[in-house]
């Protein structure tokens, strides 16, 4: 699997122009590490892979399991992973606006009670 994986990675960066330079940027990572992931001496990090998707458009199911064309193109369906991580996002984003909604209706509900008061 590992060696599988390997040579895709090889694959896509020899076909997108990719140097192992641009990996060590992209992955934040020392060469020696980047190395270790091409030989095989080490596992390739789902990270890696995820910020090659939204950098080079590299496709999950190629990488992975080898179907598909390499890259997504904007016409392509989402994969499971990038629908997971938009709903992630606008979970993330809904809770915030219904934290600031129930702090208008709070501030209204005393307006209210307020006014009942006087």
């Amino acid at each position: 699997m590992i060696n599988q994986e390997k040579e895709r990675l090889r694959m896509f960066m020899e076909l997108e122009n990719i140097e192992q330079s641009d990996l060590v940027i992209l992955s934040k990572k020392p060469q020696s590490t980047v190395s270790k992931w091409l030989s095989g001496d080490l596992k390739i990090p789902p990270t890696l892979i995820r910020d090659m998707h939204f950098k080079y458009k590299l496709n999950f199911n190629w990488y992975y399991a080898g179907t598909g064309r390499r890259k997504v193109s904007e016409l392509d369906k989402k994969t499971l992973l990038t629908d997971t991580t938009d709903l992630k996002a606008r979970i993330l984003q809904d809770a915030a606006r219904i934290d600031d909604l129930e702090k208008v209706v709070a501030k209204l509900v005393r307006d209210v009670y307020s006014l009942d008061k006087k």
